[in-house]
């Protein structure tokens, strides 16, 4: 799992061909997860093999769509959250009141310091992914 901040010369249709190619990529790799993104940041998920995941990071770490990349969790999963999916992409809006709602206050406070500090564990990030995913 990671963050990043989104590059500002990463419009809307270069989300859409993350997507894509996430999509296509994953599938071969069996790589499974979820991208969340705003205008400003990524939270990226990843599920799989670590040689596999880890080949894909170090493609990420050179995409010109990411900066200030912190890997936050790199863990054994015994199961996956996402096991259907090679990517599921969502949007959210860290200034839209609503977003903030669907986390409850220590969730809302947890965001807040990784946003500001990038310092939060994977297993509270992953719930918040959660939280995100089934309320939206």
């Amino acid at each position: 799992m990671y963050v990043s901040k989104r590059s500002a010369n990463c419009h809307q249709e270069e989300v859409i061909d993350i997507f894509r190619s996430s999509e296509r990529n994953n599938k071969k790799a069996n790589i499974t997860g979820i991208l969340l993104y705003s205008d400003t940041l990524f939270i990226h998920y990843l599920e799989g093999d670590f040689d596999q995941i880890n080949q894909l990071y170090d493609k990420i770490k050179t995409d010109y769509r990411h900066k200030h990349i912190f890997i936050i969790e790199i863990i054994p999963v015994k199961e996956r959250k996402f096991p259907d999916h090679p990517m599921i992409i969502r949007s959210f809006n860290l200034q839209n009141s609503i977003f903030w709602h669907l986390l409850d206050n220590e969730d809302a406070k947890s965001l807040q310091s990784i946003l500001e500090q990038y310092s939060q564990t994977g297993d509270k990030i992953l719930s918040m992914i959660e939280r995100i995913l089934y309320l939206h």
